[in-house]
């Protein structure tokens, strides 16, 4: 499953469209990710699945990743995590 939508827009173009921080500046740097499944019938499989990842637990356990949204439409799942690291 892709990360791009039909639009082709990705996780960050999305984000930014709903006043997420620009990527960078000066004084930070965003940092965004993004978990997305399809076929799970409840929270509590999909996230199991997410977890059984690597690249999906690393998401979700992040200490840089600080805000989350999450978002469902039938069997499709989605989460969207974002960060601030502040530039030294």
């Amino acid at each position: 499953m892709p990360h791009n939508n039909l639009s082709d827009q990705t996780p960050l173009d999305r984000m930014q469209d709903t006043g997420y921080p620009p990527i960078a500046n000066r004084t930070y740097t965003a940092l965004i990710a993004e978990n997305i499944a399809k076929g799970q019938n409840s929270p509590w499989t999909v996230v199991s699945a997410w977890m059984d990842s690597p690249a999906h637990r690393t998401n979700i356990l992040s200490s840089d990743l600080k805000e989350i949204g999450i978002g469902i439409s039938g069997d499709i799942w989605v989460q969207n995590f974002g960060g601030v690291r502040m530039v030294e």
